[in-house]
């Protein structure tokens, strides 16, 4: 296909391939631009569903206008080609960026943040993308992050009119219910089911993205499809500590949180993620190193007055298309203009920039401000708090002088009033007391004392003026002392009773049918009653991931059934079999776990089977023997409570 052209469309290289078909390098003859067209493989052109999804991508794609988001041009036929053509991006995939150890914190966090933002506004629309992965994600050398690949996109109902009833019949040809669609490593829970999913399907991915992004590693493995799928329903997912140590736990919080396999105790949308991880990115990167190229939140340009068209009443646009990037990431055209909104003369343009936004990041400084203008605001402000500053330290400095010095002064003046009012006052001569009529302890009352003209010092006589005569005491009332009681003993306290151990556990599923041995305890006459109590041994515990929900040792209660009149073939041989069912076994929490005796359960009653086995071989008498090995199944889903 390399040097063919398709209409105006001339095929300069193959720069990629995929389930559905190949990507080529072009040039737009018409304007003169690069693009990027993808070809629908001839041998899938024949087939309705792959069209179906073919153009599912490219109305996907065009219903979304987003910088982090690929831009599509136009979707094309020619003969039996069926072309999609899309802005180039000249850059990697973030799994060729990944390296081995994981990518540093802030520069995950900027890749994310994007990542975050182009799947938020895909949720508004109503589409889920579904196959999010690291190679559908392209970065520029600039750090621009471009999320592809809209092929297994989901639609829900936007209430758009004309959308709802078209959309509604590809949901139905390529995502029915049961069917498992998307890249396996990468699948959330409900998904890798084929159950109903929602946008909360897309977070357990981009949860899986950023685990990978910062430890190098796929949060699920295996070795096969299979196994893969496996570990998404019943792992947990391995500490992010053990593989990228470096990792801050606000980080691996947000991560972790994206990655539970009930939809509902995730992030509940897309917004809520990338304003945690803005946050994040605001502490651990505050001098932007790793700040994203452009401002995912588009905000409104002012309007500019010119001097021939006058002031216009609507907003300019900015001048800006991403498909104009060449190769090496620089643009062909002149730089982008973006309109510069007039600033007020009493704020700096910092003072601007730096106030972060409700709605989005913090706006960049913008290419068109000259920085000279932008600069004396802010020099002229800090020479008026500098000049502010001084004020109010020299105010503060007079104040405690001026403090000071009345405190001094008005120490001063206590200390003369003080010596001025110490007047000397003689003892009054007492009267003896009367005789005490009572047993008890009295004090005899005093006489009032006669009332002396005080002697004072000369320098003192203007002070003694204003004294005013010092009155009698009076008498001395009669106390009596109250009789002394004992008090009360003092109880003991009890002793505080000791705390006993909190056991921590985590619930952990046991699905249906899942298998494991067990051991008949003894042996079973061939003539034993229908109801007759049997009981098998556990030989080896049943884990599930690396939690033991079935101990080694554990008992399993079944009972015989009765006899089956199973014929053999035209008749002949056959004959009476014994039968058994399963009840249930002891887990390790002390539930009784509801068990079965085949894999699948029977629908018209009881789940039964025969002692017979392949490998087995009992006396005349007995339907089995002890020691036979048989197979059991877990009977349902159902929980076990296992420690930490």
């Amino acid at each position: 296909m390399v040097s063919q052209k398709v209409l105006h469309y001339q095929l300069l290289e193959k720069i990629g391939a995929g389930g559905m078909g190949e990507i080529y390098k072009a040039q737009d003859s018409r304007l003169n631009r690069l693009v990027a067209v993808k070809i629908l493989s001839p041998n899938l052109s024949a087939d309705p569903e792959r069209r179906r999804r073919f153009f599912q991508e490219a109305q996907a794609a065009s219903a979304l206008n987003h910088p982090n988001i690929i831009t599509l041009h136009d979707i094309i036929s020619e003969g039996d080609l069926q072309c999609i053509v899309m802005e180039f991006i000249a850059g990697k995939t973030l799994r060729e960026l990944i390296p081995t150890g994981g990518l540093p914190a802030p520069q995950a966090l900027q890749y994310g943040i994007q990542i975050a933002s182009a799947l938020a506004a895909a949720h508004a629309a109503g589409i889920i993308h579904r196959d999010l992965k690291p190679s559908n994600i392209m970065v520029t050398s600039t750090g621009l992050v471009k999320v592809l690949d809209f092929g297994l996109a989901k639609w829900v109902d936007t209430g758009l009119s004309g959308q709802a009833t078209e959309q509604s019949t590809v949901e139905a040809a390529l995502t029915r219910e049961g069917s498992i669609i998307g890249t396996v490593s990468y699948m959330s829970p409900e998904q890798a089911e084929g159950k109903h999913v929602d946008a909360r399907s897309d977070i357990f991915s981009f949860g899986d993205v950023l685990y990978e992004m910062v430890t190098g590693r796929r949060a699920f493995e295996g070795r096969s499809g299979i196994s893969t799928l496996s570990s998404i329903l019943r792992d947990d997912v391995k500490p992010i500590a053990e593989a990228a140590p470096d990792v801050p736990q606000p980080l691996e919080h947000i991560i972790l949180r994206c990655l539970p396999k009930d939809p509902a105790a995730r992030w509940q949308s897309m917004k809520e993620i990338e304003g945690a991880l803005r946050t994040l990115h605001r502490k651990l990167d505050p001098v932007g190193q790793f700040a994203p190229p452009v401002p995912v939140t588009p905000l409104p340009a002012a309007p500019i007055a010119t001097a021939s068209d006058g002031v216009s009443d609507e907003p300019s646009p900015v001048s800006w298309s991403p498909a104009t990037f060449a190769e090496d990431g620089s643009s062909k055209d002149a730089s982008p203009h973006f309109a510069t909104p007039p600033v007020e003369p009493n704020l700096s343009l910092t003072a601007i920039l730096d106030v972060p936004s409700s709605n989005g990041p913090v706006v960049p400084p913008l290419s068109g401000a000259p920085p000279k203008k932008a600069a004396a605001p802010v020099r002229r402000s800090a020479k008026f708090v500098l000049v502010l500053l001084f004020l109010i330290g020299a105010v503060l400095v007079a104040s405690a002088g001026i403090g000071g010095w009345w405190w001094w002064k008005t120490s001063q003046s206590s200390k003369a009033t003080s010596v001025a009012s110490v007047i000397p006052i003689p003892p009054a001569p007492a009267p003896p007391a009367p005789p005490s009529t009572s047993p008890l302890l009295t004090t005899p009352p005093a006489a009032p004392a006669k009332t002396e003209k005080p002697v004072h010092h000369r320098r003192h006589k203007e002070a003694d003026k204003t004294l005013p005569p010092i009155p009698a005491p009076p008498p001395p009332v009669a106390t009596t002392l109250p009789a002394i009681i004992p008090p009360p003993p003092i109880a003991p306290s009890p002793k505080p009773k000791p705390h006993l151990p909190v056991i921590q556990t985590i619930p952990v599923a046991v699905n249906d049918a899942l298998p494991f041995v067990i051991i008949l305890g003894k042996d079973v006459p061939a003539d034993e009653p229908e109801g007759y109590a049997l009981t098998f041994t556990v030989p080896e515990g049943l884990k599930v991931g690396d939690k033991t929900v079935i101990a080694k040792g554990a008992t399993v209660t079944g009972i015989v059934t009765g006899e089956s009149n199973k014929k053999g073939f035209l008749g002949i041989g056959g004959g009476h079999k014994m039968m058994f069912r399963l009840i249930q076994v002891n887990a390790v929490d002390g539930k009784k776990l509801a068990v079965r005796a085949l894999p699948a359960r029977n629908r018209n009653g009881a789940t039964v089977r025969s002692f017979e086995t392949e490998k087995s071989s009992r006396p005349k008498g007995y339907a089995a023997v002890q020691g036979t090995l048989y197979v059991a199944y877990i009977d349902g889903d159902q929980i076990v409570a296992v420690r930490k």
